[in-house]
């Protein structure tokens, strides 16, 4: 029985998985088809700009999350990490009209009524049903099959923090 591995895809999935295998004993090769590893996470600079691939929304890396932890083990976030958890988490550009969506459903509620008034019975239903979507935890670190020192699970609105 072989105990190696192959990963296609460098981005911060495919590095982790390669990072905890050969932690836990595999040979592993990992294929990136670009020049560099990060995939989605990779960022470069041209002509005084940065230009960030995706790495603006770091699914759990807030302290208080067991994803937080996974990033640090795998070198995504140090404590030299300045992570900035703003209030809106998304903005559209639709037209001449901007749109943003808030990690707060009271506050998303809020601007959504004020956004479009004849809209407010759908609007509350919506921020309803993501509040209790937020309830529901996420086995992250206690997959069956797989045996762990510490269960854990987060909640949605862990993941969004």
């Amino acid at each position: 029985m072989s105990n190696k591995i192959l990963i296609i895809g460098a981005g911060v999935a495919g590095m982790s998985a390669g990072i905890y295998a050969q932690q836990s004993g595999f040979d592993v090769t990992i294929l990136e088809q670009h020049t560099i590893p990060g995939g989605n996470c990779t960022s470069w600079k041209r002509n005084g700009y940065l230009f960030e691939g995706a790495l603006h929304w770091l699914t759990g890396s807030s302290n208080h999350t067991p994803l937080n932890q996974v990033w640090r083990n795998v070198g995504v976030i140090d404590d030299h990490t300045n992570l900035i958890m703003k209030d809106c988490l998304s903005t559209y550009y639709d037209q001449d009209q901007v749109i943003h969506l808030y990690r707060d459903p009271d506050q998303m509620e809020q601007y959504f009524t004020k956004l479009s008034p004849e809209d407010s019975k759908e609007v509350k239903a919506l921020c309803k049903d993501i509040k209790a979507f937020m309830k529901v935890s996420a086995p992250v670190m206690d997959i069956p099959g797989v045996k762990v020192a510490k269960k854990s699970k987060m909640t949605m609105s862990e993941l969004l923090r």
